[in-house]
Parts: C-alpha cells; structure tokens; sequence
C-alpha cells in the first residue's frame, strides 16, 4: 500500500527527510555552491528592479518634455525595455 501526501509549497522551500540515508550522506548532497550561484543571481535580479525603477521614474520626467515624436517614440520604448529588465 502506498501513501500519498499533499504539501502546500509555501515561499521557502521545504525539504522532508523520507529516505533512510544517514545525514551525513544528505549534507554531501545538497549542493551549496549552487544555491549559493542561486542566491546571488536572485539578490542581483533584485538590485536590477529597483534600479530598473530609478531609471524608469527618470525617464518619466524625461519623456513628459520631449515635443520630437520620434524621440518621445525611442525613449518610451527604451523605458518599456528597462522596465522588463531586457
């Protein structure tokens, strides 16, 4: 007979130990310099939103004096562009 069980994932991730492996078996397996890359790659993602606002809150101001439409067209765009981070 199996069992099944359903676990809510919540924003930390959770892990349950099932398995009869010694701990010191699992601690060789949980590759820390991945989630350390992980980590820094996420907290880096996160340096480039808030910067991504600053310049998109300067463009604004930037944008609302241009009169060149071809002009006004390019900086709006680039503030599309910085705002989805590409």
């Amino acid at each position: 007979m199996q069992t099944e069980y359903a676990l809510a994932i919540p924003a930390k991730t959770i892990v349950i130990r099932v398995a009869g492996l010694p701990m010191e078996v699992m601690e060789r397996l949980r590759l820390q310099r991945t989630t350390e890359l992980i980590v820094g790659l996420l907290e880096r993602e996160q340096q480039l939103r808030v910067q991504a606002e600053q310049l998109s809150e300067a463009l604004y101001q930037v944008i609302g004096a241009v009169e060149e439409k071809h002009i006004r067209g390019s900086l709006i765009a680039l503030r599309r562009s910085i705002y989805q981070l590409q």
